[in-house]
């Protein structure tokens, strides 16, 4: 579904991705991992046309997006849900969900489609009316991913959905990402809770330096404890 064959990308003078290889096949959850400043969030953004690349070639369902625009990118299918959440605070939970779906046109679609994302997460349906900064942070998440199934992607970029949370948000969270992959959805997850990631994807990267030092299922990695310690703190 998804290629990088040797990307390189950053920002202004600086290069942070150095020749990066990866896939994500259909229906799969994948992994990336690494220390801080590994590149990590760098893909996700190299991925979602949000930077552009310096070399190497991105592929999407067998089309070429490596110098496609954002929003071309979210009409093909591919959605991008950032770090931090960077959910509306002064408007409404319907509010930030109807603009995930600013590429759809029909009215009946997007009704249609934020009827599913209640039915996934049945508390944005009780506070559809709220302001979103009034929510919880296990409750952004939930809306933060919404907004993105709003456009109906075949693959959702996830980008450290449990920062910043407690272990029982943590489980809230593992909750949303199992919710979103039983929809067909495959994920490109970027997460520090290590244990959580593992036990989520059946695959996973390990980025070091802005270099692919491993990609393993992630049953091997989870009893690799050279890399485990060398690369992800143990």
């Amino acid at each position: 579904m998804l290629e990088l064959d040797g990307v390189t990308s950053g920002y202004g003078a600086v290069t942070i991705l150095q020749g990066v290889s990866l896939s994500v096949g259909e229906g799969e959850v994948v992994a990336l991992l690494g220390p801080n400043g590994a590149g990590k969030t760098t893909t996700l953004r190299t991925i979602s046309a949000l930077l552009r690349p310096r070399a190497g070639r991105i592929r999407f369902n067998g089309q070429e997006i490596t110098r496609a625009e954002p929003d071309a990118v979210v009409r093909l299918g591919l959605a991008h849900c950032p770090e931090e959440r960077k959910v509306w605070p002064r408007m409404t939970v319907a509010e930030n969900l109807e603009l995930g779906a600013y590429t759809v046109s029909d009215r009946t679609a997007i009704r249609d489609r934020m009827e599913e994302v209640f039915t996934s997460f049945p508390v944005l349906r009780e506070r559809r009316t709220e302001y979103a900064g009034r929510l919880s942070g296990g409750q952004q998440q939930m809306l933060a991913v919404g907004r993105a199934l709003m456009s109906a992607p075949k693959l959702l970029l996830l980008d450290e959905p449990s920062l910043g949370l407690s272990p029982l948000l943590m489980q809230q969270v593992a909750g949303i990402i199992r919710a979103v992959h039983a929809r067909g959805v495959s994920v490109l997850l970027v997460e520090q809770n290590i244990s959580l990631a593992l036990h989520l994807a059946s695959r996973a990267y390990v980025l070091s330096s802005g270099r692919v030092v491993a990609d393993s299922p992630t049953r091997a990695l989870r009893a690799d404890k050279t890399m485990l310690q060398a690369y992800l703190g143990g």
